[in-house]
């Protein structure tokens, strides 16, 4: 009988690894116990997660109220966006994972995700209360790889945390130059003009958060914010998943 028994449960663990994996999706290395996130202890401890203080400017860790290295040596002016909020910097493993999350939807990827937002949350000095709308980026042409629109899928994990209605009201109107190939000066005026409201839900007063997957300059949400201020906005913040490097 103990035989038997000794058997199902063999049986269950090789059933619960293929349902279940027990590595980490980045380094591979073997999870003992059955995980709660696909990533192991190391590799979280290697995840570059933003700390505040944050820089009143492009959201980096920063002395208490002052601006970034970064901002101080560009001499970043005041932009529309009222907070700017990012969870890592955008290499390594937090590159990996948005991959993973953009263009495999790993379903792994959107747990990890969720879990690392719910605590980041915990670290923004706003009150959430006082967000009246989630608003996602609208994305750029798809790729050939890319099978979803991962801002809307964002922006729903957030209203989940947050308790708030996703209002994906932003279009865009027109093709913009591939980002990555252009000088930081470019990059800052390329989006101009790029984005519209699709419909109107009545923004006038309203205090909304934009949602988008990777920030470098800014330009995108600075355009987008100063779209929705046009509007009547009275508070545009953004959130994302990471921010890079110009």
């Amino acid at each position: 009988m103990q035989a038997l028994m000794n058997k199902a449960v063999s049986i269950s663990q090789i059933l619960g690894g293929i349902v279940y994996p027990r590595h980490c999706f980045y380094c591979e290395r073997f999870i003992s116990l059955q995980p709660a996130l696909r990533i192991c202890s190391t590799c979280q401890s290697s995840l570059q997660l933003n700390a505040p203080p944050f820089c009143q400017r492009c959201g980096r860790t920063a002395p208490q109220d002052a601006l970034c290295v970064s901002c101080e040596e560009w001499q970043t002016p005041p932009g529309t966006l009222d907070h700017t909020y990012f969870l890592f910097t955008y290499q390594g493993i937090a590159r990996q994972l948005i991959y993973e999350f953009k263009i495999n939807e790993a379903e792994y990827s959107k747990s990890i995700i969720r879990h690392y937002l719910e605590g980041f949350l915990n670290h923004i000095p706003n009150p959430w209360d006082h967000i009246d709308y989630i608003i996602p980026l609208p994305p750029h042409k798809k790729t050939r790889l890319q099978k979803n629109d991962m801002n809307t899928t964002l922006a729903r994990i957030l209203g989940a945390l947050i308790q708030r209605p996703v209002r994906p009201i932003l279009k865009r109107t027109r093709t913009i130059a591939k980002q990555t190939a252009l000088s930081r000066f470019e990059r800052l005026s390329n989006p101009k003009g790029s984005l519209a409201i699709a419909r109107s839900v009545g923004l006038a007063g309203k205090r909304l958060v934009l949602v988008d997957d990777v920030i470098t300059t800014g330009a995108t949400s600075e355009e987008a914010a100063h779209v929705l201020k046009e509007a009547g906005a009275k508070q545009v913040n953004i959130l994302a998943l990471a921010r890079g490097e110009i």
